[in-house]
């Protein structure tokens, strides 16, 4: 919800028509895009890991 928020603020420019300055909006920006990465690095970790074990699973014995 907060990234939709940030982005669609950038693009609508409305980060100070509800009473938000520009320097509050950018440090909500940074804030969000943190949580994006760390997101992004925890679901590709996950990923990999199984796709390690499916592919373990499907060896020849």
């Amino acid at each position: 919800m907060q990234r939709n928020y940030v982005v669609h603020g950038i693009v609508k420019d409305n980060a100070d028509s509800e009473g938000q300055s520009i320097e509050d909006f950018i440090v909500k920006a940074k804030k969000v895009a943190e949580i994006g990465r760390q997101l992004a690095r925890r679901v590709s970790a996950w990923q990999q890991k199984h796709k390690r074990y499916t592919v373990g699973e499907n060896k020849v014995k």
